[in-house]
C-alpha cells in the first residue's frame, strides 16, 4: 500500500514529514485538515492536494495569501511529485512511499491521527498491509492487533499480538494487546493472567490496575449472569425468557433471561468503558443507572441502537446485528446524555447536551465539516436559540445534520477555549436556574470559527 508523504518546511526551522492515508487531502490551519499548519497566516482550509498518476493537482481553496508555485501565485496547478508548493511562508513537497519503507514513527503518527479523528473503520486494511509488508517489525504487528480489536476481530488481534510478543519478548504493550484480545474472546481468566504479565513487564500502573479492576468486575458479573441463567442454582434450568435484573456497580440492567444474557455481558462492558471516559472529562460518575434491553415496542428511531429518556434503553436487535465498532459509541453517547442531564438538573440546552455527547464520544464526519464550512460561508448557520430545545421543527435531514455539526463545534470551542472546568460550571449553573446564554456564546463561537 502506498501513501503520500508530505515534507513541511517553515521559513525558519527544521522540516517535518507527515504520511497521509489517502491520495486527496487538505492543507490548512483547521483541525479538519489532514496536513495542519498552526500559523495564523495560513487559511483554515488553504489548499487541496490530489495525487494522480505520479503528479500533484493543487487547488487553492480561497486562501488569503494564496498558493505559490515557481515564484508565482496560482489558483490551480498540475505539478510533478517533489516540486515545491509555497503557502504563507511555508514550503511543502510530496513524495510517495510504500508501507514497507515508511518510517515507523510516521506510520504510527498517521495511525494515531486516524484514531483521534474517528477513522478507525479505515485502519484494518492499512494495518494488515503494513504487518504483511513489514512482518519482522513488532510495531506493525501491534498496530495490526489494535486495528483488529477496534474492528471486533479478536481472533486476528490475538494472533497479531502474539507475533509482536515473539518479535519483542517482554514488551508490555504487546502483552496488553494479547490480554485485551483474550478479554474480547471471553477468556476472562486468561486475560487476567495476561494483564498480570503486562503489569510485571512494566505496563503503566494506572492502565493495568484499571484493566484488572474491569476484569474482576466482569468475572463477578459473569458469575451473576450464570446464576440467573441457570435459574439461581436450581436443578432445573430456565427454558423460557423471563424478566431478570442484574445489579453490577452503578448499573441496574433489566433484561430477559436466559436469552439476553450474552447481550448483557457485552452491554455491561461497554457501559463500564463509557463511565470511565465520562468521568475523565466531566469528573462525575452517576450512581443508580437504570438500563433496559428493549426487545419490542422500541420508542426511538429505527436506526438507533440506544436511547436515553431518563434511563438508558438498548435495542436488543441492534446489539445483535449492528457494526461492533458503532455500538460502543452509540451507548457512550447516551451515557453522556444521562450524565449531563443529572449534572444540569435536566436544564441543559440541547445544543450543549448534544454537542458534549458527540465531542466526548466521536468526531465530525468529513461531510459534516463541509456542511459547517458551507453554512458559515453562506451565512446560513442555525441560531443557537433555535437549537436550545426541541429539534423536531428541523424536518429536513440536511438541517438536522447541520444542527449536530454546529453543536459539536460549539462544544469543541468551549472546551478548547475554556477547558472542562468551564463545562462543569455551565452544567452546575444550569441546574441552579442559570443556563448558559446562547447569544453570548454564539458571538464568541462565530469569531473562533471564522
Amino acid at each position: 500500500m502506498k501513501f503520500p508523504r508530505v515534507c513541511i518546511t517553515p521559513a525558519l526551522g527544521q522540516s517535518r514529514w507527515r504520511l497521509c492515508p489517502e491520495m486527496t487531502f487538505s492543507v490548512g490551519r483547521s483541525p479538519a485538515c489532514w496536513v495542519r499548519i498552526a500559523d495564523r497566516a495560513v487559511s483554515a482550509v488553504h489548499a487541496r492536494l490530489d495525487i494522480k498518476g505520479g503528479r500533484v493537482l493543487v487547488n487553492d481553496m480561497g486562501s488569503l495569501s494564496g498558493v505559490i508555485i515557481g515564484g508565482e501565485k496560482v489558483r490551480a496547478a498540475d505539478i510533478e511529485l517533489g516540486r515545491e508548493i509555497g503557502l504563507a511562508g511555508w514550503r511543502l513537497s510530496v513524495s510517495i512511499v510504500d508501507s514497507a519503507d515508511a518510517p515507523v514513527d510516521e506510520m504510527l503518527h498517521m495511525l494515531g491521527a486516524m484514531r483521534a479523528a474517528g477513522r478507525t473503520g479505515e485502519m484494518p486494511p492499512i494495518c494488515r498491509d503494513w504487518a504483511v509488508a513489514a512482518p519482522k517489525l513488532a510495531a506493525s504487528q501491534r498496530a495490526h492487533a489494535q486495528a483488529a480489536l477496534d474492528a471486533g476481530d479478536a481472533s486476528t488481534a490475538l494472533d497479531a499480538a502474539r507475533r509482536a510478543m515473539a518479535l519483542n519478548p517482554g514488551d508490555p504493550r504487546s502483552v496488553a494487546l494479547e490480554a485485551m484480545a483474550l478479554e474480547a474472546l471471553g477468556s476472562l481468566d486468561q486475560a487476567r493472567r495476561a494483564w498480570d504479565g503486562a503489569a510485571a513487564a512494566g505496563m503503566d500502573r494506572v492502565e493495568s490496575a484499571k484493566a484488572l479492576r474491569r476484569l474482576d468486575t466482569k468475572l463477578d458479573v459473569f458469575g451473576k449472569i450464570s446464576r440467573i441463567m441457570d435459574g439461581g442454582g436450581n436443578d432445573t434450568p430456565q427454558v423460557n425468557d423471563e424478566p431478570a435484573k442484574l445489579q453490577a456497580g452503578p448499573f441496574n440492567i433489566s433484561f430477559l433471561a436466559p436469552g439476553q444474557g450474552d447481550l448483557v455481558l457485552r452491554a455491561h462492558a461497554m457501559l463500564v468503558r463509557a463511565a470511565e471516559t465520562v468521568e475523565g472529562f466531566l469528573d462525575y460518575k452517576p450512581t443508580d443507572v437504570a438500563v433496559s434491553l428493549a426487545s419490542e415496542q422500541w420508542p426511538g428511531p429505527q436506526g438507533a441502537a440506544a436511547l436515553y429518556n431518563g434511563e438508558i434503553l438498548l435495542r436488543a436487535e441492534a446489539f445483535e446485528n449492528s457494526d461492533p465498532v458503532f455500538l460502543p459509541v452509540a451507548l457512550a453517547h447516551e451515557y453522556v446524555h444521562l450524565a449531563v442531564d443529572r449534572l444540569s438538573g435536566g436544564k441543559c440546552p440541547r445544543w450543549l447536551d448534544e454537542g458534549l455527547a458527540q465531542y466526548i464520544t466521536q468526531n465530525l464526519r468529513p461531510a459534516d465539516v463541509r456542511a459547517l464550512q458551507n453554512a458559515l460561508a453562506a451565512g446560513a448557520l442555525l441560531p443557537l436559540e433555535v437549537l436550545a430545545s426541541d429539534w423536531s421543527m428541523l424536518e429536513d435531514r440536511a438541517l438536522v445534520d447541520l444542527a449536530y455539526a454546529q453543536a459539536f463545534s460549539v462544544a469543541q470551542y468551549i472546551v478548547e477555549k475554556n477547558g472542562w472546568g468551564a463545562v462543569r460550571d455551565m452544567l452546575r449553573q444550569a441546574a441552579g436556574g442559570d443556563p448558559p446564554s446562547a447569544a453570548e456564546i454564539e458571538i464568541s463561537w462565530l469569531e473562533w470559527l471564522s
